[in-house]
C-alpha cells in the first residue's frame, strides 16, 4: 500500500527528473532571451525605433519641437531688429541663430541617429559572440543563463512541491478501518517534495537569476524607449539661447549612452564568465569539479546583475528636467514682451 501511495506522489510530482546540473544546453536558437539575435545580445529595434508607436510619439515631439524653435526664431528675429532688446546684446542674438537652424535639421533626424547607436551597439555586442566561437569555446550561454524556453519546467515543479504541502495537511486526519492512511500519505507527499527541492536548488537558483536578468534587460529597452522618446527635447535644448538646456542635453546624452554601454558591458561579462568555466571544465571535469562550475555560474550571473548599477542612467532625472528647462527657455524668450522689461 506504502508503494502505491509513493507511485501516486510520485506521478503528482511528474517533473522531480530535471536535470541536476542546471546546465541548459540544448538547441534554443529561437530562445526570447539567449536565442540568435535574443535580447540579451541586441537591442531589438522592432521594439525602439522601428517600433510604429514610438515613431508616433517621437512624431508629436518633434512637431512640438519644431514649433518651438520657429517661435523662439521669431522673437530673436524681432530682437534683433528692435538692436537687442530684452538683456540680450546683438552678438549673441546671431551667435544663437546658426545653433536654432542646426537645431531644426537634428530634431527631424533625432530618430535616425538613435537607431544608429542602438545598431552601433548591437553590432559591438556581436563582435564577442563571434570572436568566442571562432577561438573554439565549448561552452554555450545557456551553461550559464537559463533560457526562457526552460522556465516552465522548473515553475510547475515549483507549483506542484507548494502543493503538496497543504495537500499533505489536508490528507494527514484521513483514516480507514482504524489505519491513518492519510498520515501516511501526507509524509510521502511530504518527503518527496522536499527532495524534489533539495535535488533541484542549484536549478532553482539559476533560474532566480535568469528571471532577474531578465527583468533588467526589459527595464532597459523601456528606458531607452524612454529617451528616444524624449530626443527632440534634447536637440532643442542645446540650440537654446543663453545655454539654458544644455544640461538637460548633457544629461540625455549620457543617460543614452550609459544604456547601450550597459548592455556592452553585460555582454563582455557574460563571455568572459563562459571562457572562465569553460577553462575550469577542462582542468577539473575529471575531478568532480561540478561544485566549481556552479559558483563560476552563480559569480557570473551576479556580476551580469550589478553592471547596470555601475553606469549612471537616471531616466527619472531627465524627466524631472524638461519641465524646468523648457519654461526658463520659454520664459526668457518672452521676457521683451513682458511689461517693463526692455532697452
Amino acid at each position: 500500500m506504502l508503494n502505491a501511495i509513493l507511485t501516486v506522489v510520485s506521478i503528482f510530482l511528474g517533473n522531480s527528473d530535471l536535470p541536476h546540473n542546471v546546465s541548459c544546453s540544448d538547441n534554443v536558437q529561437n530562445d526570447l532571451l539567449t536565442g540568435d539575435g535574443g535580447w540579451l545580445y541586441a537591442i531589438p529595434l522592432n521594439l525602439t525605433t522601428d517600433n510604429v508607436t514610438i515613431q508616433s510619439l517621437v512624431g508629436v515631439l518633434q512637431a512640438l519641437a519644431e514649433s518651438m524653435l520657429v517661435l523662439v526664431i521669431m522673437i530673436l528675429g524681432i530682437r534683433i531688429m528692435m538692436g537687442g532688446a530684452g538683456g540680450w546684446n546683438f552678438g549673441e542674438l546671431l551667435e544663437a541663430l546658426p545653433r536654432l537652424i542646426f537645431s531644426v535639421v537634428a530634431v527631424a533626424l533625432c530618430l535616425t541617429l538613435a537607431g544608429e547607436l542602438i545598431t552601433f551597439s548591437n553590432g559591438v555586442s556581436s563582435l564577442f559572440p563571434n570572436s568566442l566561437g571562432q577561438g573554439g569555446l565549448n561552452t554555450k550561454v545557456t551553461d550559464i543563463i537559463m533560457p526562457m524556453g526552460h522556465w516552465g519546467r522548473y515553475l510547475e515543479l515549483l507549483t506542484d512541491c507548494g502543493l503538496s504541502f497543504p495537500l499533505a495537511m489536508a490528507a494527514a486526519p484521513f483514516a480507514i478501518f482504524g489505519t491513518n492512511l492519510g498520515a501516511a500519505a501526507a509524509a510521502a507527499l511530504v518527503v518527496q517534495a522536499v527532495v524534489s527541492l533539495v535535488t533541484n536548488a542549484p536549478g532553482f537558483c539559476i533560474l532566480g537569476f535568469s528571471m532577474a536578468l531578465t527583468g533588467i534587460i526589459i527595464a532597459r529597452i523601456l528606458l531607452i524607449n524612454v529617451y528616444i522618446i524624449l530626443s527632440p527635447l534634447a536637440v532643442i535644448a542645446a540650440g537654446l539661447p543663453g545655454q539654458v538646456g544644455q544640461n538637460f542635453t548633457r544629461q540625455w546624452i549620457m543617460g543614452f549612452l550609459s544604456l547601450l554601454a550597459a548592455q556592452v558591458a553585460q555582454v563582455v561579462t557574460l563571455f568572459v564568465g563562459m571562457a572562465i568555466l569553460d577553462a575550469y571544465n577542462q582542468l577539473f571535469s575529471s575531478s568532480g569539479g561540478d561544485i566549481g562550475g556552479l559558483f563560476i555560474r552563480y559569480g557570473t550571473l551576479l556580476v551580469l546583475l550589478r553592471v547596470p548599477t555601475l553606469f549612471s542612467a537616471n531616466s527619472t532625472a531627465i524627466i524631472k528636467e524638461v519641465g524646468p528647462t523648457l519654461g526658463t527657455a520659454i520664459m526668457r524668450e518672452k521676457a521683451p514682451f513682458a511689461p517693463g522689461i526692455g532697452s
